[in-house]
């Protein structure tokens, strides 16, 4: 597994979720280079992927 993840990368693994069920919303901080996860309907597994994740995200260098 990367170490890090780019946002384009981030968003790819949040439309796998929600294909297979989950229900959250990504908020953007930080000038959109930080992600929040809002959870509604997810199990503990795809919880603790999804904020594994979300803490490996790194902002573009045209965006740092």
């Amino acid at each position: 597994m990367k170490d890090t993840l780019t946002r384009s990368e981030f968003e790819e693994l949040v439309a796998m979720y929600r294909h297979q069920g989950a229900k959250f919303d990504v908020r953007w901080v930080h000038g959109g280079t930080s992600p929040i996860l809002v959870f509604r309907s997810a199990t503990d597994e795809e919880r603790i992927a999804l904020e594994a994740a979300a803490m490996r995200v790194v902002p573009r260098t045209d965006e740092a």
